[in-house]
């Protein structure tokens, strides 16, 4: 007898599609279904109850593989209900149609078998304690959010890999989440010595047929250990035993396009759904996990001691309000003298790419902005163009203003790490210096070389921006210099401080990770500033009460709900009155209130006008609810694309 069988497609809809099949399929089957002259794959779903009259068309093709699991399919649902999003286009967060290609594979992964005889790390008794309690978790079967706290170079790592064991042990799956896929060569080599094989990869520059193959490993469950970028937490594992979110307070961790979430948070709403641990390590945890802990929903296990003889490093401040005119000051100066005449490195931190963010006509004032962006173009000497860093435009770099058309009057106005790049070689012409971005490290192996010629001594002073700041360990580089330690605290963003003085924390832990003694010196004109006084004292608790206090009195994060909804038009005006008639039509209610909607602060991206409306509520208010009923009442053009961000971590 002909079944009706629903399915959930891939497309930006809630509803399920009804297809014939001979026999029933169980819940979580893939299979193939026509779709508006088209083939797609889709997962027998849960029916929506609309009973369906027409004549259904038949299914095309079930693929002989294990079912989605029916925790997986519960976590897509309840990340379209809180990210806003049609349910139908989480589907893409969870597999791709390539994975199921009939292709000849002419390469197999190779999944390795942990040897768990290996010689493991001789843990602290602090971090011993530490592994025992989420390995209880662990064993247990038993949801638990832990904030793994631990300063720089505290052996975070080792802990939380011994839970990991565990979970192997009983034949569980583990998931690592790192903020940087590009940047975990050292973790996989760290894991590779601990357990004798190497895990699995996710990641966006894997090649096709290694995620095809990766990914059917993990939904039969034959991938034990995966380690990833954030896309890694939406895969079908049929056996979670404990998920690891390592730099969980990381920027990267949330996804500005399409579907926006951030994977932490994700993370802890999958570990709850699969009843295992989540561990989230930092040595800087963001402002809502940290109130998450005071409020008695995470526990906290923290690590206060750097991992063998290794000690913090001392930090000062440089008060440039009393220094010459210049980007490197006569102190920082004589530190990186005095660091390269004992044989050591020195890191030069900076967080702007290329030579200047702005280039201008000294004798018309013209400055270049992107043609696409209200943004400067940023002088990249290297390649000789201007860069816009938001859309990806570029030009040659002129010779000669095109307003005044008069030569020899372009300059640059501040500097970025090229600049510092130009000034260190003059100033200190015997050092090896290198730049690392991610301008110039553009691949894993780019990477590998640079990490070996510093391990190597081929370089004396590294100049770069926060890609510096990820976690590296070099046991030579002894002095941190920042040469703008103000940069980032003036954006007027909810977030400023916080995100500055993160970067500011991870980037001094570079300096002194063994027995050689580590100094950090920050270049700034506000040294009285709570953020500075604060990195000197390396009271982090003191600075996180300010921020939650301040945070607290205006009823911001993580005390109150925040959602962005942004419109986007090619047509200033249509986009204009689009979003005025949201805002007169928007909900009202006591306990929600709308900012705008206005002009948003980056107001032209990508040939886009842009305009905002950012709603606040209570932490108790049921604001998706809310906004998506109001929003599905709405009847608007097609040419404006609507963004809606929960929880929104950017404001440009």
């Amino acid at each position: 007898m002909t079944q009706m069988i629903p399915v959930l497609l891939p497309v930006a809809l809630d509803s399920v599609f009804s297809y014939s099949h001979p026999e029933p399929l169980p819940l979580g089957t893939f299979v193939k279904v026509p779709f508006r002259g088209r083939s797609l794959i889709g997962i027998v779903w849960e029916n929506d109850n609309t009973p369906y009259t027409g004549k259904a068309r038949p299914i095309e093709r079930v693929y002989d593989l294990p079912l989605m699991p029916a925790v997986t399919r519960d976590f897509l649902r309840r990340l379209a209900d809180y990210t806003m999003t049609p349910l139908g286009n989480t589907l893409r967060l969870a597999y791709s149609p390539p994975f199921f290609e009939d292709k000849k594979t002419r390469k197999p992964i190779t999944i390795g078998v942990p040897d768990f005889a290996r010689q493991a790390v001789l843990l602290s008794d602090e971090q011993q304690v530490a592994a025992n309690i989420i390995s209880e978790k662990v064993s247990h079967h038993s949801y638990q959010t832990f904030l793994l706290d631990g300063i720089t170079g505290s052996g975070k790592t080792e802990v939380y890999l011994a839970a990991i064991q565990t979970a192997l042990e009983a034949g569980k799956q583990a998931l690592i989440l790192l903020p940087e896929i590009a940047l975990t060569n050292q973790w996989l080599d760290r894991f590779e010595r601990r357990f004798g094989c190497p895990p699995l990869q996710w990641h966006s520059n894997m090649p096709e047929s290694v995620r095809r193959q990766t990914w059917q490993a993990i939904l039969k469950g034959e991938a034990k250990v995966i380690v990833g970028a954030r896309s890694a937490l939406f895969l079908p594992y049929p056996d979670l035993g404990i998920i690891v979110v390592d730099e969980e307070h990381d920027g990267s961790f949330k996804q500005e396009e399409q579907i926006i979430y951030n994977a932490r948070d994700m993370a802890v709403l999958r570990a709850h759904l699969e009843s295992c641990p989540v561990v989230l390590a930092s040595a800087t945890p963001a402002l809502e996990t940290v109130q998450n802990v005071i409020d008695g929903r995470y526990q906290e296990l923290t690590l206060t001691s750097r991992h063998g003889s290794a000690t913090l490093p001392d930090i000062k401040t440089i008060d440039m309000r009393k220094q010459p005119r210049g980007w490197i000051s006569p102190p920082l100066l004589e530190a990186l003298h005095e660091t390269l005449a004992r044989g050591e490195q020195s890191i030069l931190f900076l967080n702007r790419r290329g030579y200047a963010p702005l280039t201008l006509c000294h004798s018309c004032g013209h400055r270049f902005n992107c043609l696409n962006c209200d943004a400067w173009m940023v002088d990249h000497k290297r390649t000789n163009k201007l860069h816009c860093h938001h859309c990806g435009y570029e030009q040659d770099t002129p010779k000669e203003c095109p307003e005044c058309h008069k030569q020899d009057t372009l300059i640059p106005c501040g500097p970025g790490v090229e600049r510092v790049h130009e000034i260190i070689e003059k100033l200190i012409p015997d050092a090896r210096c290198r730049i690392i971005t991610s301008d110039e490290i553009t691949s894993v192996d780019g990477l590998n070389d640079l990490v070996a010629q510093i391990r190597n001594h081929e370089v004396d002073i590294l100049i770069g921006t926060q890609i510096l700041a990820k976690g590296h360990h070099f046991p030579l580089i002894t002095l941190v210099g920042v040469v703008d330690a103000d940069l980032g605290l003036s954006g007027g963003d909810l977030r400023c401080a916080e995100r500055t003085y993160q970067l500011l924390h991870q980037v001094s832990g570079r300096a002194g990770r063994e027995e050689r003694p580590g100094t950090v010196l920050m270049q700034t004109f506000q040294p009285d500033h709570p953020l500075m006084e604060a990195m000197v004292s390396q009271n982090r608790d003191h600075f996180n009460q300010l921020e939650l206090q301040e945070r607290q009195e205006h009823g911001m994060p993580p005390f109150g709900r925040l959602v962005s909804i942004t419109l986007a038009a090619n047509n200033p005006d249509l986009v204009a009155r689009t979003a005025r008639h949201l805002g007169q039509t928007a909900p009202r209610h006591v306990d929600l209130t709308l900012y705008g909607p206005t002009p948003a602060p980056l107001s032209f991206v990508r040939g886009k006008h842009r305009w905002r409306l950012l709603f606040k509520a209570p932490k108790l208010f049921p604001i998706q609810r809310v906004l998506t009923n109001w929003l599905q009442s709405q009847d608007l053009p097609s040419t404006v694309q609507v963004i809606v961000d929960v929880d929104p971590y950017s404001f440009v």
